[in-house]
């Protein structure tokens, strides 16, 4: 009687962080919902870093459709600024990394490592540009990729920036046909929600359009949109791009 010989493989935990379907295990929503998942975590981050600081939150969301036909997700804050060591230790997927591990709000931090699922999503949705974090005046620029073997490995080049600008800013890119026919992207959305469980903070948001041939986007060629939220009520509406 033959006999049936299992091989027994091993593959890395980390490869789950750069896959969309194990990333929709991770976050709890679908493939389409990932850039929603990319606005709030890095909503929910910006507040508790300035909360921590005992700094009033002041919260900025850019959404950038450029000619190159990317879009690029932009969240800042005006915190003290993720320090660089804290930066290094996260881009390492072989230990978790999260100071809300004993502690959970019932508005925030559910995942307690979003940052890792941050860096990973991009990649996932098929982008291979890098994510950059900016802070304490120096810019990481972070591009991670997974080999055939399912290895992950994260290229991050550091360069020091002297804008002057306190807090952390993070921008991701992915493609623009990614978000604009894909993704079920809703930032207005968030910005309201944000604003009004966190009457304390201030949040604007902008829609940059930059590109041209999208029909989607046609609509907000003439005017970016422009919304300035404080203590849950909005204050500013349309701008023009002029």
């Amino acid at each position: 009687m033959t006999r049936l010989q299992r091989t027994t493989f091993e593959a890395s935990r980390a490869a789950e962080y750069f896959d969309a379907r194990q990333l929709s295990a991770l976050t709890g929503v679908p493939r389409e919902m990932f850039l929603n998942v990319c606005l709030k975590e890095l909503g929910d981050n910006a507040l508790d870093a300035c909360e921590t600081a005992a700094v009033a939150p002041e919260i900025s969301v850019t959404v950038e459709y450029q000619q190159g036909e990317l879009c690029r997700l932009s969240v800042s804050d005006n915190g003290p600024g993720m320090p660089s060591e804290l930066i290094d230790k996260i881009l390492d997927y072989n230990v978790r990394v999260s100071d809300k591990m004993a502690y959970r709000s019932p508005t925030r931090g559910a995942q307690g490592n979003a940052l890792k699922t941050i860096i990973g999503i991009p990649y996932s949705l098929g982008s291979h540009e890098p994510l950059v974090i900016t802070a304490r005046g120096v810019r990481h620029s972070i591009r991670p990729w997974v080999d055939p073997g399912g290895h992950v490995h994260v290229s991050h080049a550091k360069a020091h920036e002297n804008s002057g600008r306190p807090g952390t800013r993070v921008e991701l890119d992915i493609t623009a046909e990614e978000a604009l026919n894909r993704q079920a992207f809703d930032p207005s959305h968030w910005m309201r929600s944000f604003a009004a469980f966190n009457p304390h903070a201030t949040f604007s948001y902008l829609v940059k359009v930059l590109l041209e041939k999208h029909r989607r986007l046609r609509e907000l060629e003439e005017n970016q949109l422009y919304f300035y939220f404080a203590a849950g009520e909005i204050l500013g509406g349309r701008r023009s791009t002029s």
